[in-house]
């Protein structure tokens, strides 16, 4: 290896809350833990192939590793004209929803002739890539399991922050005034003309919410303890991917009381965006929380990655009960939440392999019962691939 040799890494970085992000520090630590430099880049601040050049010279890059075979095509592509040895890594929705797409298709075609080599998180993903481009050679795609690295801010005063965004609903609620209403009322309309919700009717929402309704009964639930308690299920481990993940790290404290009014504390960490479909078990939540007196919570805690699905999230929250929206947190606070959670769910139409359920099992949310219950619900009820909860007219 020549002198500071540097890798590039390049993927969806600008928002440090997204799973790519989380994925691109740990491939960095990785590589410099191995004595390599590393650089990550968004690949929109690498429009064209002179600015790769340029940075190529930079920082005598002599690979490039780029996260997601479509999002970052472009840059791989430069690549092939410049001669610089590249590895291509698939995201999840590059091999699950992009190669619908026929122009999409083409073009990560390339990107996966010209690469290296491949990788993929596990052996659905490599299995599903084979399935879309058969000449590549097997032995072409590495399998690298997912982790994470799961360090809560045990600071993070939980309780305060739910405290803080329980008053700031009351408050906005408070203060709409009847014009405001109206508004709404005609904003609800508009997006109910624009959004069209296929393939996960009704019923299928109710049942699912009926089996997570049932995990959260305080039967299945084990108390929470104070500050400082051990973490729950302690002689429980989940392997996933072929990483062995102990659910309660020896030692690891943070859990908090939390009052009748947050329990269960159901919780949803996804970025604003349709493939997410954020707002599945939402309103079937919302009329199980009334019929049991307004107690319990549902928040979905992310960044708003689409600004027009983010807007058709708000206002289709705004009418149900207990079912609250906040910004992204920083990963080490959103840590601290998973880990006081009663459950946390993922309702993603499409999914590589989500770092925020491998942190709750990891930190305890998810114990044996919601595995089971998890494994209950794939077998009774099976997702329309192809159908869509959210269409932009």
């Amino acid at each position: 290896m020549a002198a500071n040799s540097t890798v590039l890494l390049v993927g969806k970085c600008l928002k440090r809350e997204t799973g790519n992000a989380t994925t691109l520090a740990r491939f960095g630590r990785a590589l410099r833990s191995g004595g390599w430099e590393a650089v990550t880049r968004d690949p929109d601040s690498i429009p064209h192939t002179d600015a790769l050049r340029a940075l190529t010279k930079q920082y005598n890059i002599i690979t490039v590793l780029g996260l997601h075979a479509y999002r970052t095509s472009h840059v791989l592509l430069a690549c092939q004209e410049l001669g610089v040895p590249y590895v291509t890594v698939f995201g999840g929705t590059d091999v699950n929803e992009c190669v619908r797409d026929a122009v999409k298709k083409e073009v990560m075609g390339r990107v996966v002739a010209g690469a290296k080599s491949l990788v993929a998180f596990h052996d659905s993903m490599r299995d599903a890539a084979l399935q879309v481009w058969p000449s590549i050679l097997p032995n072409k795609i590495w399998i690298m399991p997912q982790a994470v690295v799961v360090d809560p801010n045990l600071d993070f005063d939980v309780l305060s922050y739910l405290n803080a965004k329980e008053a700031a609903h009351v408050e906005n609620r408070a203060h709409s005034s009847d014009h405001d209403t109206a508004t709404l009322h005609h904003e609800n309309k508009g997006a109910e003309k624009s959004v069209q919700s296929a393939g996960r009717n009704e019923s299928t929402r109710l049942e699912e919410c009926s089996a997570l309704g049932k995990f959260c009964t305080t039967e299945n639930v084990p108390p929470h303890e104070g500050k400082g308690a051990t973490a729950r299920n302690e002689n429980v481990n989940t392997r996933t991917n072929g990483i062995l993940c102990k659910p309660q790290m020896e030692g690891l404290s943070g859990l908090v009381e939390l009052p009748a009014l947050f329990q269960p504390l159901v919780l949803m960490v996804a970025g604003l965006r349709p493939v997410k479909d954020v707002l599945f078990l939402t309103e079937a939540w919302s009329e199980w929380q009334q019929a049991r007196g307004g107690y319990g919570r549902f928040l979905i805690v992310g960044p708003s990655l689409d600004p027009h699905y983010a807007d058709h999230v708000l206002i289709q929250v705004s009418r149900l009960s207990g079912v609250r929206v906040c910004p992204s947190l920083t990963p080490r606070e959103c840590q601290a939440v998973i880990r006081n959670a009663t459950v946390l769910v993922n309702s993603s139409r499409s999914e590589s392999m989500a770092s925020s359920i491998m942190e709750a099992m990891a930190l305890g949310s998810l114990n044996r019962e919601g595995r089971q219950m998890k494994k209950q619900k794939q077998k009774q009820i099976p997702r329309e691939k192809k159908s869509q909860p959210y269409i932009a007219m």
